[in-house]
C-alpha cells in the first residue's frame, strides 16, 4: 500500500504542476494511476507468453462479450483507486503524509514516477510490435 500511495503522491506532483487544471489534480492521479495498474495487469500474461515462447493462456477472440468483463475490471480498479486515494479528504491524508520530504527526493520521485510510467507502457508495446507471434 505504501508503493501505491507513493505512486498517487508522485502522480499528483506531476498533474498539480499542469496550469489548466490543477485543481483536478488528485483525479487525474487516480486515472493515470488505474490505467497503468491496468496495463500491468494485463501485460503479465503477454510478457509471460513472450519469456517462454509459449502460449501460456488460451487468448479467445475479442468479442463484445469478453470486453464487458474487461471493462468492468477497469471501472472496478478505478473505482477502488479513487476510495482509496481521492473520496473526500483521503488525498489531502496522502500529501500531508509527504509534506516533509525535501525537494531533492521529490524530484528523484517525479523522475522514477515518469520512468516507471514510460517503461509500463513501453514493454506491452515492444513485445506486441517486435516479436514474433506465436
Amino acid at each position: 500500500m505504501r508503493v501505491l500511495r507513493s505512486l498517487y503522491y508522485y502522480l499528483f506532483c506531476i498533474w498539480s504542476t499542469k496550469k489548466d487544471e490543477p485543481g483536478n489534480a488528485h483525479i487525474n492521479a487516480v486515472i493515470t494511476m488505474t490505467f497503468i495498474l491496468y496495463v500491468n495487469i494485463m501485460s503479465i500474461p503477454l510478457i509471460l507468453m513472450s519469456v517462454f515462447r509459449d502460449e501460456i493462456i488460451d487468448l479467445p477472440e475479442l468479442s463484445n462479450n469478453m470486453k464487458i468483463p474487461i471493462i468492468a475490471g477497469l471501472i472496478l480498479v478505478g473505482v477502488i483507486n479513487y476510495f482509496l486515494f481521492a473520496h473526500k479528504t483521503k488525498h489531502k491524508r496522502v500529501l500531508e503524509q509527504y509534506l516533509e520530504i525535501s525537494d531533492n527526493r521529490k524530484k528523484r520521485g517525479i523522475i522514477v514516477t515518469v520512468v516507471y510510467l514510460i517503461i509500463s507502457l513501453a514493454i506491452p508495446l515492444y513485445i506486441s510490435l517486435f516479436t514474433s507471434p506465436l
